[in-house]
């Protein structure tokens, strides 16, 4: 069969449009430092990455849900120290005021230090942090404890239904699911706590005014209910912390398995750096090749065919 000046051109062409390919691949490839951009480029390890790509967008968004989880804990660790440490301070205030030789005067004088404990504290049971009550259970939109003055501009009771603070928040963190909100009447009492409670802002009002009333058998009369109240507290306090510790276990684990997705997703997509520069490096003399070829084809008289 002859063999016409057409077919050796439209050989050459498609010889070079193949060469012109694999150049842009192997460039592609150094480009993005990517072995697999395109599904076509390994339609199997394409798949494999799919899978991966979206086992780490879950593992991500767990990990967004433990951060957030994380905020919302510690600051709750944050707010049941100060009433732990305002309790505390309550408590030797009552110490010093239940003795016999405690003058109304040094009474009345520790009664207005356990006003400012009490304010401090009221303070804290309305705690808000991003925008939410800390305090309130699953209301976080609305502040959970009323506080009420006397004439005198005085507190005399801070209290919250029991529906303003209970309940639970959760984050799906894994496969566990974290509670990441405290309950007011867990750590102040009063309505809706558990059986055996003390109310933490009663007994302040009553030490308060004990004291104010230089009455010491009163304040003795509440030493046991201030003991309980520091391991109320306390076992909240505990719960917090527990909660932390959890989040910095489930937090390694979910690092773990997003380091060995990354690893998988690397060796599937990644390109060999040193391969793909030879690779380069060939498809660079091979196009140039074909190149000085088609100026030899044209030298020889065949380029008008080529239009």
């Amino acid at each position: 069969m002859r063999i016409s000046s057409s077919m050796v051109a439209g050989s050459y062409l498609a010889d070079l449009h193949q060469q012109q390919e694999q150049l842009y691949k192997v460039q592609r490839e150094a480009a993005t430092n990517k072995r697999i951009v395109d599904p076509s480029d390994d339609p199997g390890g394409s798949i494999q990455a799919s899978g991966l790509h979206t086992q780490k967008q879950v593992i991500d968004q767990y990990l967004s849900n433990l951060d957030d989880a994380r905020q919302h804990v510690e600051h709750s660790e944050t707010v049941v120290t100060t009433a732990q440490a305002l309790i505390s301070a309550a408590h030797k205030l009552a110490l010093k005021g239940a003795g016999d030789t405690s003058t109304a005067d040094a009474r009345a004088a520790l009664g207005k230090q356990v006003n400012d404990l009490l304010e401090e504290a009221a303070t804290q049971a309305n705690d808000s942090y991003l925008g939410t009550y800390t305090m309130a259970g699953i209301n976080t939109n609305t502040a959970p404890y009323t506080v009420t003055r006397d004439v005198n501009g005085q507190i005399t009771s801070v209290a919250a239904p029991a529906a303003a603070v209970s309940g639970s928040i959760n984050r799906q963190i894994g496969t566990a699911v974290v509670k990441v909100n405290l309950n007011g009447s867990d750590v102040f009492g009063g309505a809706g706590s558990p059986v055996g409670s003390v109310d933490y802002f009663q007994t302040l009002v009553q030490l308060r005014d004990a004291l104010n009333s230089n009455d010491g058998p009163a304040v003795t009369a509440l030493m046991p209910q201030l003991t309980k109240l520091e391991d109320q507290v306390g076992v909240q306090l505990t719960v917090t912390g527990a909660g932390t510790s959890r989040l910095d276990r489930l937090q390694s684990a979910l690092e773990s398995q997003s380091l060995d997705t990354q690893k998988h997703l690397s060796s599937l997509e990644d390109a060999d750096t040193a391969r793909v520069a030879i690779d380069l490096q060939t498809a660079q003399a091979v196009y140039q090749q074909a190149l000085q070829i088609g100026n030899k084809i044209l030298s020889l008289g065949l380029g008008s065919l080529l239009g």
